[in-house]
């Protein structure tokens, strides 16, 4: 295993897969979601404010705070990816976390191992020369083994 850049030619990759997790809404439907919290948060502080309740208003804003920052996050946290390569007798694995740090391994297909762990795909590795790397791990266990036997059937084809 050793840290090497990803392939850049295109006519050179022999398998190529993205893998991200699942994500519930787009980045625009969270930013209507959260116009619509405003919206309907400044309303209801209006009305407790003019019966009097005004304190109401400042706990409503920090809810309103408060759940505009759990949308973003659950956002910032969906465009984290996976990518994996095969190019030559190389495997490339890179990952992307949500703040944008890459960390990038290349493995011989020659000695790498594709790890999926129980009955329940827990787990899913790449192993070769005595170095594990985990990855996948925001996929469902369906997913992890799709992800595996594809692999498994492209390691197999000749490069």
């Amino acid at each position: 295993m050793t840290t090497q850049p990803m392939p850049v030619k295109n006519r050179d990759i022999h398998f190529e897969t993205r893998l991200q997790p699942s994500q519930s809404a787009s980045g625009r439907g969270i930013k209507i979601l959260g116009i619509w919290l405003c919206c309907v948060f400044i309303m209801t502080s209006i009305i407790f404010a003019t019966v009097g309740a005004w304190p109401v208003s400042g706990f409503l804003g920090l809810d309103l705070i408060l759940l505009c920052l759990a949308l973003w996050l659950h956002w910032k946290k969906s465009r984290i990816f996976e990518r994996i390569i095969i190019c030559g007798h190389t495997l490339f694995l890179e990952r992307v976390s949500p703040w944008g740090k890459q960390q990038r391994w290349s493995f011989s297909t020659a000695w790498l191992q594709i790890l999926i762990d129980g009955p329940d795909h827990h787990h899913l590795a790449l192993r070769s020369h005595g170095t594990t790397v985990t990855f996948g791990n925001f996929l469902t266990p369906q997913e992890r083994a799709k992800v595996a036997a594809q692999l498994k059937q492209a390691l197999q084809q000749p490069a």
